[in-house]
């Protein structure tokens, strides 16, 4: 089987030699946002900090998003009391959503911040479970809309911040370790 496949691939590799094809050629991605990482709390986050891991790709196609919070933050409160311990957010960047601009002395929450801006928007399904007041485990699973904003750079100057109009629930914070790339 294995020299079959070999053959398999050599004839492949003269097939596309005869079609004198002499390199690969990459398109130009355009606007396109990528990271990937751990953010730290956002000083401006209503109901306490945040650690979270995180990871994404945007283009004008569409894209993913993912952030998980869980154990190293140690949880935050809701308005309601309930801590909440782990938050999973699993998303589809909207094609067409992904905005790039320069920015300078720009808001971002309650941080003010200067250089490449990646905004995008999709739908995400939140995933959270934690413990109410009463001390019962709580699990709630839901689709609901969000919005993302990625500044570029990298350990302590890269910021992403997350925010889900319908929770009212803003997350994010100063990208502690990993990088945020954004391009034009």
């Amino acid at each position: 089987m294995l020299k079959k496949m070999k053959v398999l691939f050599a004839l492949a590799l003269v097939a596309i030699a005869s079609l004198g094809v002499t390199g690969v050629v990459v398109a130009d991605p355009g606007l396109s946002a990528r990271g990937g990482g751990i953010v730290g709390g956002d000083p401006g986050l209503e109901f306490g900090s945040s650690r979270s891991q995180f990871g994404f790709t945007a283009s004008a196609d569409g894209g993913q998003f993912q952030c998980l919070m869980a154990g190293q933050s140690g949880g935050f409160s809701l308005p309601d009391g309930t801590t909440v311990l782990l938050m999973n957010v699993h998303g589809s960047v909207a094609p067409g959503s992904l905005e790039v601009k320069e920015v300078s002395d720009y808001e971002i929450h309650d941080l003010t911040v200067s250089g490449l801006l990646a905004t995008f928007s999709g739908v995400s399904t939140v995933m959270i479970e934690g413990r109410a007041p009463d001390g019962s485990i709580v699990k709630i699973a839901m689709e609901l809309p969000y919005e993302a904003e990625a500044l570029a750079g990298g350990a302590g100057t890269a910021v992403l911040h997350l925010h889900h109009p319908d929770l009212g629930l803003h997350t994010g914070g100063v990208v502690e370790q990993g990088r945020i790339d954004v391009s034009e």
